[in-house]
């Protein structure tokens, strides 16, 4: 584990720097987007939420959505993020096992609450032992579990792991997982982060959208790019030779496999399709 990594001086540190970039070619900096992350927070407070309160996001990705988590380490408030499209009768186990708070089940409801001067008087607080986030595992081996993290578990393990794995300032990453699910937390969010590199907002992988996959990540210049084995074998099987889009795989050097374990064969299936290695990475929500 890395020394402690302070949350305001991350911003701080890369606040001209571009950080957020969507489809359609808007930019948020760092510093842009820590001044609403803020406003989110003092918002949460102001309707009564408290630290070590749940709330519960049901919401689809977004930009609001990430700074929510930030609003979240910044207060206490703990956020309990889920999939939108789970089961009623899941959903409702979950609402009966973590009684929260608030829930947040549509993300204009924190941008329909206007700042007041109520708010002057309320403030944020900078402990990075508080809790933040509680994620479910996947009930693989059990009934799911909530994993609670603090602030300085999350900031520490992203500062080392992109430590590691070589992601700086330089680094572009494409962010098209769920933003309720670890990956799309640490891997594509915290990890560039705390590193000053950019995140490119794409669109949640689908089978949709697999035809198109690599025009956003081409168009943006992304050279950090994560998919689970599903997703590789999935690109795999739906790709036609396109020499652009070879070129472009070529640049990027290696993709991280995470999400579920990495057989042999989908190593083996990757690389031979596009002659570039996946390298494993498999992370548990605990």
């Amino acid at each position: 584990m890395c020394n402690n990594v302070k949350l305001e001086n991350i911003f701080h540190k890369y606040k001209n720097n571009d950080f957020l970039i969507k489809e359609d070619g808007s930019v948020t900096s760092y510093f842009e987007f820590w001044i609403v992350a803020k406003e989110i927070a003092m918002i949460l407070l102001s309707i009564g939420l408290k630290e070590g309160d749940f709330l519960l996001l049901k919401i689809e990705n977004s930009g609001d959505y990430l700074k929510l988590y930030i609003a979240c380490m910044l207060t206490g408030i703990i956020a309990c993020p889920i999939d939108p499209d789970l089961p009623k009768e899941r959903y409702e186990t979950i609402l009966n096992e973590i009684k929260p708070r608030y829930i947040i089940d549509n993300i204009q409801k924190i941008n329909d609450i206007e700042i007041n001067d109520t708010l002057d008087n309320v403030s944020v607080n900078n402990d990075e032992n508080r809790n933040c986030i509680m994620l479910f595992t996947s009930g693989t081996t059990g009934k799911p579990k909530g994993i609670v993290h603090s602030v300085m578990s999350l900031l520490s393990s992203a500062k080392s792991f992109a430590q590691l794995s070589g992601i700086n300032t330089k680094t572009i990453v494409y962010h098209h997982f769920p933003m309720f699910y670890m990956a799309g937390i640490f891997n594509m969010f915290l990890c560039p982060m705390v590193s000053g590199g950019k995140v490119v907002l794409g669109k949640r992988f689908s089978a949709e959208q697999m035809l198109s996959f690599w025009d956003t990540p081409m168009k943006y210049g992304v050279n950090n790019l994560t998919l689970t084995p599903t997703m590789a074998i999935s690109l795999v099987r739906i790709y036609r030779h396109d020499e652009k889009i070879m070129t472009y795989i070529q640049n990027i050097g290696s993709i991280v496999s995470t999400g579920s374990y990495l057989h042999g064969t989908a190593f083996t299936e990757f690389q031979s399709k596009f002659s570039i290695p996946l390298q494993s990475c498999y992370g548990v929500t605990e």
